[in-house]
């Protein structure tokens, strides 16, 4: 069997090639930092807002997710001989789950390099 490599057209989060983050969400929080007041000293300093990105799951964990929802949903059943070279029904479905994710994301950079050379 030919090893698959992960797609390489994203560079995610912490320079995985994972397509990024599924849902990115921009946070602003308030940080008072706590100073014992002293009225002499006048008012305190006021707070800190900090903003940023809360990145969660990747999207090859999304995509990967969604699949493996099909995968143990569906009729199909692994044969014992796949059973037998991964040792584990949760392991193969894993691996499965995990190469349709990769392979979405492949074609989502094939669609993408497409619908840039037709714009050019």
């Amino acid at each position: 069997m030919e090893k698959q490599t992960r797609p390489s057209h994203v560079a995610g989060w912490a320079g995985e090639c994972d397509g990024g983050p599924a849902f990115p969400t921009r946070v602003t929080a308030r940080i008072q930092p706590y100073i014992e007041y002293d009225p002499q000293m006048g008012p305190p300093p006021p707070p800190q807002i900090v903003e940023g990105f809360v990145t969660g799951m990747s999207l090859r964990d999304w995509f990967a997710g969604l699949a493996l929802i099909g995968l143990v949903s569906g009729p199909r059943r692994p044969s014992v001989e796949e059973l037998q070279q991964v040792g584990d029904i949760a392991v193969l479905l894993v691996r499965t789950a995990y190469a349709f994710s990769d392979e979405m994301l492949r074609e989502r950079a094939r669609e993408a390099e497409t619908s840039v050379d037709e714009s050019a």
